[in-house]
């Protein structure tokens, strides 16, 4: 455990004041440690997919390349996307789940 006062903690605490952290308005980002291996796999993956995009190659072929290079179904990563608000045009989203 820390000391009271220690460089850590001071440096921690200022971190803190300088910025203004909000709550999200939605629902809160689940905690790394609340998160199944495969759930945390399939956001690696969605960043890689992302990371391709960004750099030009066509959603589709980055689906795929990512799909083969991390062993995952390529279903399952187009849903997880599809469903990632801001990422796809809305015509490529998926419905939303009914309840």
């Amino acid at each position: 455990m820390l000391d009271a006062g220690s460089p850590r903690e001071r440096l921690l605490a200022d971190l803190l004041r300088r910025y203004d952290f909000k709550k999200r308005k939605h629902r809160p980002a689940t905690p790394a440690y609340d998160r199944t291996d495969a759930e945390a796999l399939l956001e690696i993956a969605k960043e890689d997919v992302r990371d391709r995009v960004k750099s030009g190659m066509s959603v589709k072929d980055a689906l795929e390349e990512v799909a083969r290079a991390r062993q995952l179904p390529f279903s399952t990563l187009e849903n997880g996307l599809s469903r990632s608000p801001g990422f796809l045009p809305p015509h490529e989203r998926a419905p939303p789940l009914s309840p």
